[in-house]
């Protein structure tokens, strides 16, 4: 069984950075529902896709929580990061 947690946040970061090249234009709160959309259907399908058993609310807070992550990869991805500081 894969852990749950590892899982989500792949999965969400594979969805969104997908969704992110195919329309740019997409925002944080488009992210933010993909995110909870996932977490969702990993809980009720979680004994097809192999995953550790968790319940439904598990799954969005786990999806929520792993939101944060898709905008580091996004930093990643596209080349930017923190600003320096002004001197």
């Amino acid at each position: 069984m894969v852990d749950s947690i590892l899982f989500i946040g792949t999965a969400i970061i594979a969805i969104t950075q997908a969704v992110k090249f195919l329309v740019p234009a997409v925002n944080g709160a488009v992210t933010i529902a993909i995110a909870a959309l996932v977490g969702l259907l990993v809980a009720l399908l979680h004994e097809p896709l192999g995953v550790a058993d968790l319940t439904v609310a598990q799954g969005i807070l786990t999806g929520l929580s792993s939101a944060g992550i898709v905008t580091v990869a996004s930093r990643i991805n596209t080349g930017t990061g923190p600003t320096p500081p002004a001197k």
